[in-house]
């Protein structure tokens, strides 16, 4: 994904540690920022097997991450499943349930688990990463771009509820970023429709609004950004990182 080359600007020192609990896998980044130290959890892939994503795993996680830094100042709610694109009357009852488990339910695990640290340590940043099918209709996308919505109107909840706090909470719309999920679709319809993945990716880049698709680091800058003081007075906001697609009819 996108956030896993998190951006580091001058002024940002990274340490990074890698760890593994039962039922999840995880990866720590301490970041440096002008004396002030950032604690981030990120790429949290939730191991489903058939089961729900447990409050104690995330708990775990959690306690982890403080053991680690002694604090939790950043959340990026980065992990998501894409279960395909169906109508409404063609979704397996795994398609909803695994979605339900990872896009709706983790994120509010996660967001109970690590607010109450953050309001002991004075405040902190949360940051939902959505997308452009939150915003603008995509047939055959009804769960996802409605996982992706929920993001949203949670932002909202959390910035409200939580800013007195200082807890800040915002929310990035992203569209066609060319990571290396995207880059293995591109792949799969290249060779199913016998084209040239260039063309593949020519093709999709006509579609777009600036004739071009993003670079994982236009995402990651904006979440850096959102993470650091200088967002200090940005809560409950959309930030869409699509070049302009969610202003048209393209997804």
């Amino acid at each position: 994904m996108a956030a896993r080359q998190i951006y580091d600007p001058e002024g940002f020192r990274n340490i990074e540690t890698d760890g593994r609990i039962t039922g999840y896998q995880f990866r720590f980044k301490a970041q440096y920022y002008r004396g002030i130290t950032l604690s981030i959890i990120r790429d949290i892939q939730i191991n489903i097997d058939g089961e729900s994503a447990k409050k104690e795993d995330i708990r775990k996680i959690t306690e982890a991450a403080v053991g680690i830094f002694g604090g939790i100042d950043i959340l990026v709610n980065n992990a998501a499943v894409f279960c395909g694109s169906k109508p409404l009357a063609d979704l397996r009852e795994r398609d909803l349930e695994l979605t339900y488990q990872i896009n709706f339910k983790a994120v509010v695990e996660l967001c109970k688990s690590v607010i109450p640290f953050m309001r002991d340590r004075g405040g902190g940043s949360i940051i939902n990463n959505s997308s452009g099918t939150a915003l603008v209709t995509t047939p055959c996308l009804f769960y996802y771009g409605v996982s992706k919505a929920f993001l949203l109107g949670l932002t909202k909840s959390l910035a409200a509820d939580y800013g007195k706090y200082n807890i800040r909470t915002n929310a990035i719309v992203t569209g066609n970023i060319l990571t290396d999920a995207m880059r293995n679709e591109i792949a799969y319809y290249s060779k199913r429709d016998g084209t040239s993945f260039e063309d593949s990716l020519a093709e999709l880049k006509a579609g777009t609004v600036l004739n071009e698709i993003g670079r994982p680091e236009d995402t990651a800058e904006t979440m850096a950004f959102l993470a650091s003081p200088a967002a200090a007075f940005f809560n409950g906001c959309f930030f869409a990182v699509d070049g302009g697609d969610t202003c048209g009819t393209v997804y």
